[in-house]
């Protein structure tokens, strides 16, 4: 029996991009696809689609560019401010509700997998159709924040009741900044309503996690919503690579040692001030180490306007600075990086691990202080650099510490602990029976939901 499954993701494509990985895996084993998207990220979304002839994409059209959706936020209305962007996705997901119920009363899947969109199950279910809730955060974000022994009224510097006992939690300013997960401007759901809604009324959930690395937290969840949490891996890309890195980062990598460059990138949304970029780029410089540094600037600032003073001069002979698109998947590939400074977004912590690359962690905002925790306090295969803690503000000296002591200082007390669980780690997800298991256990619960909506039927 071929199964047909509708998949509707959120709206940023960072949160498409790992749907589309799934929509892959799920073709590769003989299940039709229609995948529901809106017409800007069609064509970001076109050229991934390993089985095109399997996975059927269904345009979606916002009434207006989130950019451009009317919001009232009185009480943060900072176009760059968390609460007025999360604002405008929130109301976008709600303004293609109508246009989701009509797709999929046409399309009629057996199953519609979905994220943060609360109002998919009881369509589904007003259909005859299956509700799969697919997370692509990392599990202890979700049990951290998302279930419903959460409440805005707690100290979020604690995790909820029942939490497992394993010394992740969010400092001060990470805690103060995701209250505005609880925010229901104008009306709408939070965030976190939806979520918990939208896990509350799945038949099914599945998270983009594996139990060497979060297993725990998948219980607490399951534990939290009554029902199975299925593991589908950490969702390595496995995609065939056809193409070659850019010759001009190649030729510059090429001249370092093996593992001795650190590659620093904060991903396509976080922007850090002029003067924390100051500070980090002036700790890279002081750590000794070579290192090529992918950012954006702040507020439409040149290179110029944006660096330290002298800075491209003085380590012009060891570094690479870049603002703008690279292949960062290659990059992390190639045989000189030793290191990846990143924000600690989870899709690209597995990656990083599993090519071997030591991480530091400067997260920004959102799961990616848990992300961080779990890999640096829980797993222990990062390090984080240090920050104040009523405001996250970190120094030039405390880049410099954490990049030397993964990079640097091999052998000391930190550096061999982390490296040793960084290599047990990848020796774990590189294993492919292990890989293969996760992926056969979920596209079997699948089908199995199937075989149930059949039975109840009959």
């Amino acid at each position: 029996m071929v199964v047909h499954v509708a998949i509707y993701p959120w709206l940023p494509f960072g949160h498409v991009n790992p749907f589309i990985q799934l929509s892959n895996r799920l073709a590769l084993h003989g299940f039709n696809i229609s995948f529901l998207a809106t017409r800007d990220n069609i064509p970001k979304i076109q050229p991934l689609r390993r089985f095109p002839d399997q996975i059927q994409i269904v345009a979606l059209d916002l009434p207006l560019p989130p950019t451009q959706i009317a919001t009232r936020t009185d009480s943060d209305p900072h176009p760059d401010s968390p609460v007025f962007k999360l604002t405008q996705l929130l109301r976008a997901t709600d303004s293609l509700q109508a246009q989701v119920e009509t797709a999929l009363s046409q399309l009629k899947p057996e199953i519609v997998v979905y994220e943060f969109a609360q109002y998919i199950p009881s369509i589904a279910h007003a259909l005859g159709i299956k509700a799969v809730f697919y997370g692509v955060t990392s599990a202890t974000a979700i049990a951290y924040h998302f279930v419903p022994a959460c409440s805005d009224q707690q100290d979020f510097t604690h995790p909820p009741v029942g939490f497992p006992p394993t010394g992740v939690a969010l400092r001060g300013h990470e805690a103060r900044q995701l209250l505005f997960a609880f925010i229901a401007p104008d009306g709408l759901l939070s965030l976190h309503q939806r979520v918990v809604m939208a896990m509350k009324d799945a038949d099914m959930i599945i998270l983009k996690t594996c139990a060497e690395m979060e297993n725990k937290y998948c219980d607490y969840i399951s534990e939290q919503y009554k029902k199975p949490v299925v593991m589908a891996g950490p969702g390595l890309n496995d995609e065939p690579q056809t193409d070659t890195l850019d010759e001009r980062w190649a030729r510059w990598l090429d001249q370092f040692p093996a593992g001795s460059v650190l590659y620093c990138s904060f991903g396509s949304e976080d922007i850090l001030s002029k003067e924390q970029l100051r500070e980090l780029l002036l700790g890279l410089e002081e750590s000794g180490v070579p290192f090529m540094a992918v950012l954006k600037y702040p507020d439409g600032m040149t290179q110029d306007e944006a660096l330290p003073e002298g800075l491209v001069e003085r380590v012009k002979e060891r570094a690479l600075i870049h603002s703008g698109w690279v292949q960062q998947q290659l990059i992390l590939e190639h045989k000189a990086v030793g290191g990846y400074l990143c924000h600690a977004g989870f899709g690209s912590l597995a990656e990083a691990v599993a090519s071997g690359r030591q991480l530091v962690l400067l997260p920004q905002k959102g799961d990616q202080f848990l992300n961080a925790r779990l890999m640096s306090t829980d797993l222990k295969v990062g390090v984080e650099v240090e920050r104040r803690d009523e405001d996250g503000w970190f120094t030039r000296q405390s880049v410099c510490k954490a990049v030397r002591s993964v990079m640097v200082e091999k052998e000391g007390p930190v550096g061999k602990e982390v490296r040793t669980n960084n290599f047990r780690l990848k020796e774990l997800l590189l294993n492919k029976d292990l890989k293969s298991s996760y992926v056969d256990q979920m596209v079997q619960k699948l089908r199995d939901l199937v075989v149930i909506k059949e039975v109840k039927q009959a």
